[in-house]
């Protein structure tokens, strides 16, 4: 059977439009890829913690993940961010609830970015454009081999 590659890394030019349905479905996608670089990530975590229990770092599996999370926990965050063309800045955890946001009525999207970051090597961005020439741009990183191929 063939192997799918699929670039970690690709920009598209537009226009792009993304209506309301759009953009929800968009947000169950962003959630699915977030929930696949979580197992990634809790994998990662527990694979030092076995290799920190061997070097005699210590002493039970439970002590050593827990550590292990908090010294990761500044870069483990998913995010949304609405950009303004006047600059101004809309975020929040899930493209749903930026989309429920009364702040929204006054915007004038030029970008919208999605991120996603579990540790050092599991990473998620799609950011889409409108500026000069309208481009989406994704770029993505998963420690474990099938977590974005679904």
């Amino acid at each position: 059977m063939g192997q799918l590659y699929i670039p970690v890394e690709k920009e598209i030019n537009g226009p792009w439009f993304l209506g309301n349905e759009e953009l929800e479905e968009l947000d169950d996608i962003f959630e699915a890829i977030n929930i696949e670089l979580t197992k990634s990530f809790e994998i990662d975590i527990e694979e030092e913690a076995n290799k920190r229990i061997t070097k005699g770092y210590y002493k039970d599996l439970a002590t050593a993940i827990l550590e292990l999370k908090e010294r990761y926990k500044t870069i483990n965050e998913k995010k949304v961010s609405l950009i303004s063309s006047d600059d101004k800045k809309l975020s929040d955890i899930s493209l749903k609830g930026i989309l429920k946001d009364p702040k929204l009525n006054d915007f004038k999207p030029k970008e919208l970015r999605l991120e996603i970051e579990r540790g050092y090597n599991n990473h998620f961005s799609l950011v889409i454009e409108k500026r000069f020439n309208d481009k989406l741009e994704y770029k993505a990183k998963s420690s474990s081999e099938n977590s974005l191929k679904k």
